[in-house]
């Protein structure tokens, strides 16, 4: 445990001291760019559904206790994390109508939410009480939000400094 809070806190650190990472706008080129049904990026942009299917099914599953996860009842981590898939297939969607600097994060924003509540429920099939804490997830939570603050001051220039979770798109 001692080691994990050096390294949250190591990394909290060099996140603090770097700035933002410039976002080249080639990332934006994608291989398929066809338009369909008026949709650009029509294949990127309705591989998201399936994101929104999933996610709506895995929260649905879950108030319905239909998921196994006991080992730390009324924590509602793959709650969380079902929520994160079906926001990204929003924000995914999103950023491929539009692919820019401004709407990649809200590509990887629900990404960094899901990212943190499966690593959480992870650590609570091991370390139920550890889980509780959310150590974690209030790390990762931190992190991001003094990334897109970053970003933020960057006018949307460039991009967020790798997020702790997320960071591929």
């Amino acid at each position: 445990m001692i080691i994990a809070g050096f390294c949250t806190l190591a990394t909290l650190a060099l996140f603090l001291l770097s700035g933002p990472i410039a976002q080249p706008l080639s990332y934006h080129g994608f291989a398929d760019s066809r338009a369909l049904l008026g949709i650009d990026n029509f294949s990127d942009v309705i591989s998201n559904l399936f994101f929104v299917a999933v996610g709506a099914w895995g929260l649905v599953a879950d108030r319905a206790d239909r998921l196994v996860h006991d080992n730390y009842p009324g924590y509602p981590v793959y709650r969380i994390f079902f929520a994160g898939v079906l926001l990204t297939g929003f924000g995914s969607a999103w950023y491929h109508l539009d692919p820019n600097n401004v709407t990649l994060v809200w590509d990887r924003l629900p990404m960094t939410i899901g990212f943190m509540a499966l690593t959480t429920g992870l650590l609570s099939e091991f370390r139920a009480r550890a889980a509780k804490t959310a150590a974690l997830p209030a790390a990762a939570g931190g992190a991001c939000l003094r990334d897109l603050l970053a970003y933020r001051r960057a006018g949307g220039a460039g991009r967020p400094a790798p997020l702790l979770a997320g960071a591929v798109s």
